[in-house]
């Protein structure tokens, strides 16, 4: 799948921004990012729902969309398979008829239609559920029957808007499995549209960070968070703390403090620092540590997540790190940071 320069926009309002990726055959991309950035907008030009402003879409080396010559195939000419939010089975019908359903717009025999419903039915864990009614069915065995339709008609490429947003934690975790697993064993291309950020990764072998409309960062799940592209995509990963530095007696220090870090080179234009929470520790030296006062801390099982401040008036930050100890409230600290684990952002 290819996407070359897409924008959509409604008058002078630009929905999406000069979109461009490219997606090999067999994997899987994550849209992620939060309400309205137009992850949802991007698939539904994929599908065929809408249509571009500017740019083109391929799918398998064949054109689907483009708005310079006005090339338009609708959703049923895509060779596509769709996984709505809210599942969109009919009630009124069998798991069998909803399954179905796709193959019969496309003038399947009934034998074939039969048996390919049978097979996808098999690949979901729905063997033998042909003639069970939607209704009492649980939201996972939907989930399930909504995948079948989707890949009953062994299409190309198959698009997942939301699918496990109406799920519970531990029925969402164990979907995210059970899809990754179909997918791979099948070979499918997907795209997967998610503000969750597990979901992604474990999915994902691409993921495309949006904010605004644009691409923020395209990259697989490791580098975005070994190498965020800005303090945008840091803070939304929740990969750690962003804060101010000042360049000063030729190193950096956190703004608002005397505390000051080791650039791994002289840049003069660095703004921003990302001190992941690894990078944070409690220490007993006062030497080369910078004091902070306890704002909260909460255990969790694997320790205590504290929240600190540190700065002076003019700049207060707040830092959150694993302490092996519970702090009590309003008292202070002394905290190491681990310059190595540093990413650095420039103006």
């Amino acid at each position: 799948m290819s996407i070359n320069g897409l924008s959509l926009a409604y008058g002078k309002t630009t929905i999406l921004n000069n979109i461009s990726l490219m997606l090999p055959k067999g994997q899987t991309l994550a849209l992620l990012g939060p309400s309205g950035c137009g992850k949802t907008t991007l698939l539904r030009l994929l599908a065929g729902l809408l249509t571009p402003t500017k740019g083109d879409v391929s799918i398998n080396g064949t054109m689907v969309a483009d708005a310079t010559s006005g090339l338009f195939l609708p959703p049923e000419k895509r060779h596509l398979g769709m996984v709505f939010q809210d599942y969109a089975l009919w009630p009124h019908m069998s798991v069998a008829g909803n399954v179905s359903f796709p193959l019969e717009m496309r003038g399947i025999n009934r034998s074939d239609r039969e048996k390919r419903v049978k097979t996808a039915l098999e690949r979901v864990g729905l063997s033998g559920f042909e003639n069970r009614s939607i209704s009492d069915m649980s939201g996972g065995q939907q989930q399930r029957v909504a995948i079948a339709r989707a890949i009953v008609a062994e299409p190309k490429i198959v698009l997942f808007d939301e699918p496990l947003s109406n799920l519970d934690r531990e029925l969402r975790e164990n979907m995210v499995s059970e899809i990754k697993q179909l997918v791979t064993n099948l070979g499918l291309t997907a795209v997967y549209v998610t503000h969750d950020q597990s979901e992604a990764f474990a999915l994902a072998d691409q993921v495309a960070i949006m904010r605004g409309g644009i691409i923020e960062q395209f990259a697989d799940p490791q580098s975005l968070v070994t190498s965020p592209a800005s303090t945008q995509v840091a803070d939304f990963l929740r990969l750690g703390c962003v804060l101010p530095i000042e360049y000063c007696s030729q190193n950096y220090k956190i703004r608002g403090t005397n505390y000051y870090l080791k650039a791994p080179h002289h840049n003069q234009n660095h703004s921003h620092v990302l001190i992941p929470t690894r990078a944070i520790s409690a220490t007993s030296s006062q030497d080369e540590s910078v004091t902070a006062i306890v704002l909260r801390s909460q255990f969790r099982g694997d320790g205590h997540l504290t929240t600190v401040r540190i700065g002076d008036d003019s700049f207060n930050h707040e830092i959150t790190y694993l302490d092996n100890l519970p702090r009590p409230q309003g008292s202070q600290t002394a905290l190491s940071i681990d310059d190595s684990q540093l990413r650095w952002f420039s103006n």
